[in-house]
């Protein structure tokens, strides 16, 4: 509705200072932690979206991070979702330039924007929206690369979407850098599975595709197989 809307763009005209943008946005990633442990994952991906329009424009790679999210309007296939995030950030990257961080609470941005989504990625994933899980992995570690639990999940996400090649690729990525995951090691074993099936599956519509050229062309012996 457009008062959702008004809401959500009020910090951005009103160009707060980095560091109460930052206290908003602390007290939005704890809400969404409450909800996301008490199985609301729906209001804890609300919560999470939110802490962008507090703190997205004072990130260190908060260019990088708005490329990302376009790409994610497209890919994201849950009624406009991540498209609602997109046109208000739009919205807001026409407002004047806000206030620069400090190189201290540039970092403390820059962390908060990291786990903030890492933990919308893992709400996405337990709704099974596999794409926007895989948009918010991509941000969080563009702010914080090689992060184990957020190779993971994104390993979880491929999985879902039976990207079975991808997943195994982040299930080993995180094993490299996490060597005793038991989960991952678990993850990697079904996405390994998936594969041998997707690749049984291939090799059956093969043969039926072409099981009776070859049969029609072996007289008797077609007839007894």
């Amino acid at each position: 509705s457009n008062s959702f809307c008004t809401l959500l763009v009020a910090p951005l005209n009103a160009m707060p200072q980095p560091g109460a943008a930052l206290e908003q946005a602390m007290a939005l990633k704890a809400a969404g932690n409450e909800a996301f442990a008490a199985g609301d994952f729906k209001r804890a991906v609300q919560q999470y979206k939110m802490v962008y329009f507090h703190v997205g424009t004072f990130g260190s790679k908060h260019k990088e991070h708005r490329t990302i999210m376009d790409k994610g309007m497209g890919a994201d296939s849950n009624g406009g979702e991540m498209g609602l995030v997109g046109a208000l950030g739009a919205s807001g990257s026409r407002q004047p330039p806000q206030p620069t961080a400090e190189p201290d609470l540039q970092k403390a941005i820059d962390e908060l924007i990291a786990t903030t989504y890492a933990n919308l990625a893992m709400a996405q994933i337990n709704l099974q929206r596999w794409d926007p899980a895989l948009t918010a992995c991509a941000i969080s570690l563009l702010y914080a690369p090689g992060n184990p639990k957020v190779l993971y999940r994104r390993g979880l996400a491929l999985l879902g979407k039976g990207k079975s090649e991808e997943a195994i690729a982040a299930f080993e990525a995180t094993l490299q850098l996490s060597p005793d995951d038991a989960n991952a090691q678990q993850r990697l074993a079904e996405a390994r599975a998936q594969e041998r099936a997707q690749l049984d599956k291939q090799k059956n519509a093969m043969k039926r595709m072409f099981g009776g050229v070859s049969g029609s062309s072996d007289g008797g012996d077609a007839a007894k197989a």
